[in-house]
């Protein structure tokens, strides 16, 4: 992590976890992400990629753009929107597409939330 007055630069954040409430069966991800922060303008630039996968396949989501952010205060922490795109999923996702925003806190607890338009072809 590279730290300036008004600039953070965090490169090859990683994370894994479950995912809960959304696949009728247990899912598990994988996430890794570069992050530009200009705190002063209270958005950064971010460019992420995470692999979903459950025992039907997986599910290839990229992350790039702007994200915005709408809070940098407790008790919520840091909320962040940003675009992503489902690029592709092998088995049962092999045909799922989609886009959409997510949403995500840096509080506790730490959750995001993806809405939009998923379909299979």
């Amino acid at each position: 992590m590279t730290w300036t007055s008004n600039h953070v630069k965090i490169r090859g954040l990683k994370a894994e976890g479950t995912i809960i409430d959304f696949f009728d069966e247990p899912a598990t991800f994988y996430y890794t992400e570069n992050i530009n922060i200009n705190l002063k303008k209270a958005k950064s630039t971010q460019q992420g990629w995470m692999t979903i996968t459950t025992d039907s396949g997986t599910v290839d989501i990229h992350f790039v753009g702007k994200a915005y952010f709408t809070s940098f205060f407790p008790p919520e922490g840091t909320v962040v929107n940003q675009p992503f795109t489902i690029t592709g999923g092998t088995g049962a996702y092999a045909r799922l597409h989609g886009q959409g925003t997510r949403t995500s806190n840096t509080g506790s607890p730490f959750t995001v939330k993806y809405t939009g338009q998923f379909h299979f072809d």
